[in-house]
């Protein structure tokens, strides 16, 4: 046990080095929050310059308090410590699962442990951005170990086996401001216990304080600014019923192996109250989706964990324990490292090159060109956000204000054989004499597809699409998913509906905003190293819905 540690948290902190600073909130949070927009001029020096950006920050960008005061605080520091710090998260985590565990035990179950962790690591929804993203961690796994902690307090106190203190008082307060998700479940589970169990003033007054941390969050002018941007403001019941429906759908696919574990060793005679416990806090927990049904996996996080509690509480112990469990576990994650250490490398040699590229040109007054961050990735595995040719977007502004350079972009011309891009940024369409493949179906009222223009050179694709609408389409992208060759989980994914199998597929998209040329609008999308997919998926995407559109394109790619 000790020696596995030893060797999983080395490859941890190996990870945890190979992973920079990522472009957009990695590269906003060394500066100071100015008191008009998010994007800072100036590195934060004192701490009346770290006090005033957490009240800008609060203000204009984002509402968590808590988790982002610690980040910005981190980056005093070079990021060497964060990543020692977060190895040591993600085996406190684990430990935060078993509170109870360990609790009704009186110590710690060695080989409980051993299973969450590798549990953890295998089925985690996103490791990516919830783990190796600096900006990510913080909200979605330090701060998981007081949550979780605090659930497994509830839950003792929900059996009588101890009441509240002022220690827990405490608690609720670093916690009232780290997640309005997390947030509204635990005072919702919290309210409860309030009215079935006599008055207890120290979890009375944690309930207050919950309460208190969730207006400060649902009612910052940040939330509000965020929300008319993002969320679902003025969709009907049916579609969020819908989309809600398909997230839900998504979430229990990616828990098959948990429910398949629970189902085999729970206990033969089950615990009603647990039950109750449990399903009532996933409950509140899942029923911020309803509001704002994003494909984010970062926001099912707590209800997976929260799972992983329920299992640990519903499952013998002594049945569990079977060899061949762990040893599948063990198999299934050595696998997933060899695979996401590769993947980590060559997102790395990327990062290094750009780098290098904004440090020779940091404070000029020049427009800096960028080569592609990232490749065709599976986003659970590996947070990889791309810049692209509007130097206006989030990344690049906040690497161009980080750097001091006056604009930074996408190269247009990835690669000098991929003309298609050139042809279409000068609006000279006629000049294509690539493969020209005709479709002219409805997408969706209003929009039509005309044609399809694609070109491979040297292993790489690029594909444009044009569209024909009557009314401006400024809030629609294209969207890429691909499905990798060979014998792997992807041939899994090929048996579920195609509207859940996208989120599953690797993410391909370039994200560039359509280019309007005499009436008809081109989207441009490139493809690194295309004959790693089978196919390729792509679909009419709305952003301010965060929805698919119409009827996917599939370009078979099987050769």
């Amino acid at each position: 046990m000790a020696i596995f540690l030893s060797l999983f948290s080395f490859f941890l902190l190996y990870l945890n080095f190979l992973t920079p600073f990522i472009p957009g909130d990695d590269f906003l949070y060394p500066l100071k929050f100015p008191d008009q927009g998010f994007y800072g001029q100036e590195k934060i020096t004192s701490l009346g310059d770290l006090l005033q950006s957490t009240v800008n920050h609060y203000i204009n960008y984002n509402y968590r308090v808590a988790p982002h005061f610690i980040l910005q605080v981190l980056h005093f520091f070079p990021k060497g410590l964060f990543n020692i710090l977060n190895v040591l998260v993600f085996l406190l985590i684990p430990l935060s699962v078993l509170r109870i565990q360990f609790h009704k035990d009186g110590h710690l179950n060695a080989p409980l442990y051993f299973i969450v962790l590798l549990l953890i690591w295998c089925f985690h929804f996103d490791l990516g951005r919830s783990y190796f993203w600096m900006s990510g961690s913080l909200n979605y796994s330090w701060l998981l170990i007081p949550q979780l902690y605090f659930v497994g307090q509830l839950y003792l106190k929900y059996y009588n086996i101890r009441d509240f203190s002022k220690w827990d008082v405490l608690l609720s307060i670093l916690i009232c401001t780290s997640n309005e998700n997390v947030v509204l479940a635990l005072f919702g589970i919290a309210s409860f216990l309030l009215i079935k169990k006599k008055l207890d003033k120290f979890l009375f007054t944690a309930t207050l304080v919950l309460l208190a941390g969730g207006l400060i969050m649902f009612f910052s002018p940040s939330l509000e600014s965020r929300a008319a941007r993002e969320f679902l403001l003025n969709e009907n019941w049916n579609y969020k019923i819908i989309e809600f429906a398909k997230r839900t759908m998504y979430y229990t696919l990616k828990s098959i192996p948990l429910l398949v574990i629970y189902f085999i060793y729970k206990k033969r005679k089950g615990e009603r109250n647990t039950l109750i416990f449990f399903v009532g806090l996933l409950c509140l927990s899942v029923l911020p989706m309803f509001y704002a049904p994003l494909f984010e996996p970062r926001s099912a996080v707590f209800p997976f964990l929260v799972f992983l509690m329920f299992l640990t509480q519903s499952i013998d112990p002594n049945r569990i324990r079977s060899v061949t469990v762990v040893f599948l576990l063990l198999a299934l994650g050595m696998l997933l490292a060899f695979n996401r250490s590769q993947l980590f490398l060559q997102s790395k040699s990327k990062n290094d090159f750009n780098r290098l590229v904004l440090e020779k040109n940091a404070n000029s007054k020049s427009e800096v060109l960028l080569t592609n961050y990232c490749f065709g990735i599976q986003d659970s595995d590996l947070i990889c956000d791309d810049v692209s040719t509007d130097y206006t977007s989030f990344e690049n502004q906040s690497l161009a204000n980080y750097f001091n350079i006056e604009k930074v972009k996408l190269s247009s011309r990835i690669e000098p054989e991929l003309e298609l891009h050139a042809l279409l940024s000068d609006c000279k369409i006629s000049e294509m004499r690539d493969e020209k493949i005709h479709l002219s179906f409805e997408l969706m009222e209003g929009v039509m597809v005309d044609s399809m223009f694609t070109k491979e050179q040297n292993n790489n694709l690029a594909v444009i699409i044009k569209l024909l609408s009557k009314n401006k389409i400024e809030d629609l992208s294209i969207v890429v998913r691909g499905s990798r060759r060979g014998v792997n989980k992807y041939r899994l994914f090929d048996l579920l509906p195609l509207f859940v199998r996208v989120h599953f597929l690797d993410f391909l998209e370039n994200e560039e905003p359509f280019t309007n040329c005499n009436g008809a609008y081109y989207s441009y999308s490139h493809i690194d190293i295309v004959d790693r997919y089978d196919y390729i998926i792509l679909m009419l995407y709305a952003k301010k819905r965060h929805a698919v559109i119409g009827e996917p394109i599939i370009l078979d790619n099987k050769r």
